[in-house]
């Protein structure tokens, strides 16, 4: 891939693409004066940023008060209903399939 189609899929400028690829956070390899990323490597590094992300928030969040109630809204809080915590949505009630 070239850095524009990196740019592109990862919603950043060209200029981004080649100072990560100057400073090695993607690998490249410099063909004459072009650089080429490979499509696996760039999959890579999007699977590590996402957990990365998603660790460092839990990691970096202040835990050291008293956590405040969570507010369910007018309908209070789902009485015997899973209740799940979704990546980048929050708490999500999980609804009930008819075979239940």
């Amino acid at each position: 891939m070239t850095p524009d189609e990196v740019a592109h899929r990862l919603r950043l400028s060209r200029r981004t693409v080649i100072g990560w690829l100057q400073a090695g956070r993607i690998s490249g390899v410099k063909v004459g004066n072009r650089w080429r990323i490979r499509a696996d490597q760039l999959d890579s590094l999007v699977q590590d940023s996402a957990g990365y992300r998603e660790a460092s928030e839990w990691l970096e969040a202040d835990i050291s008060g008293e956590l405040p109630p969570y507010d369910w809204g007018p309908l209070g809080e789902p009485a015997l209903q899973t209740v799940e915590i979704v990546a980048g949505e929050g708490l999500m009630i999980r609804k009930r399939s008819s075979v239940d």
